[in-house]
């Protein structure tokens, strides 16, 4: 079991002597014993100790179930809750107690115990102080209750979330080597075209030029202008796919920048109007930059495709 060993708080247990008229029922008075047996049915641990020794003078039977020692043990060792604390919790849980039974406060603790088969078992107490006439501690009242399956089911739940966690993680890890790779792919494909591509289509459309002017005959010119209109269109369709592709302010990390040069796009091909206020204020990680701008890329041509004014912030 993992976790901190100990709580404490403030706490007052019941005490009938604190209410007016109420009292232990008098057919209980009449008969100890079935009080015994009422307080040994019980499933919890009942006791009560010497404030000055910790010796305990009464231990509910339950006790013998739970953590398997014959009452008698825990009557005749006078250190027998000190010395069968889990080394682990033992100084915590000891000054813990020590320090409100000084002060005579009643207290709660949480704190692992020995069984007397090795098992670990977690005890939730609830400790009651009496004082005596000069004011002194004398008493001891408490109960002690088994959270040793509420404490398994959180620990559980612990090492579930954990689990969680991780996997998210790693999901989130596996997300970012997709964008990374994605994004190298499109710079890839984006320098090829810029380097081979375009600058190969740029020298078709300077020596069309050249051919055209050099000819005289009408249609052949007029073949040839239309000839190398189609070789600047396509120049241009390349070019916005290379913006498509990975827009250079994207590797200045300026994701304003980058949306700006789409909204002035949109603005020029589909004759929108609008305005782009940049309130991020600081700089994104590599991974989050991109995803950003593909989904406000995405925002903008739905909102570009409604007719009408519109300003994005």
């Amino acid at each position: 079991m993992g976790g901190p060993p100990h709580r404490e708080r403030q706490t007052t247990l019941w005490d009938t002597r604190e209410v007016p008229g109420a009292g232990v029922p008098a057919s209980f008075a009449r008969d100890p014993a079935r009080l015994l047996t009422l307080v040994d049915a019980l499933d919890v641990i009942v006791w009560e100790a010497d404030a000055r020794t910790w010796s305990f003078v009464f231990v509910s039977k339950r006790a013998e179930d739970i953590l398997g020692y014959p009452l008698a043990q825990w009557l005749s060792e006078p250190d027998f809750w000190v010395s069968h604390l889990d080394p682990e919790d033992r100084d915590q849980a000891v000054a813990l107690c020590q320090a409100a039974t000084r002060e005579g406060r009643d207290h709660a603790l949480e704190y692992r115990m020995v069984a007397a088969d090795g098992r670990r078992v977690w005890i939730h107490e609830l400790v009651r102080v009496e004082r005596d006439p000069a004011g002194e501690p004398s008493r001891l009242y408490g109960v002690m209750l088994d959270i040793t399956d509420r404490k398994r089911a959180e620990e559980a739940l612990r090492e579930t979330y954990d689990r969680l966690r991780k996997a998210d993680d790693q999901r989130r890890q596996l997300l970012i080597r997709l964008v990374e790779a994605q994004e190298e792919e499109r710079r890839r494909v984006a320098v090829d075209i810029h380097d081979d591509t375009l600058q190969t289509l740029a020298a078709v459309a300077m020596r069309l030029g050249t051919l055209r002017r050099g000819l005289r005959d009408p249609e052949q010119e007029s073949a040839l202008a239309r000839l190398e209109q189609t070789v600047q269109l396509a120049m241009a369709r390349l070019r916005h796919l290379l913006f498509d592709l990975r827009p250079p302010p994207l590797d200045r990390g300026d994701l304003a920048g980058a949306l700006a040069e789409h909204l002035a796009r949109l603005r020029e091909d589909a004759g929108v109007d609008g305005e782009l206020e940049d309130r991020l204020g600081r700089a994104l990680p590599p991974e989050v930059l991109v995803t950003a701008y593909r989904i406000a890329r995405e925002a903008l041509a739905n909102w570009g495709a409604t007719p009408g004014p519109a300003r994005s912030g």
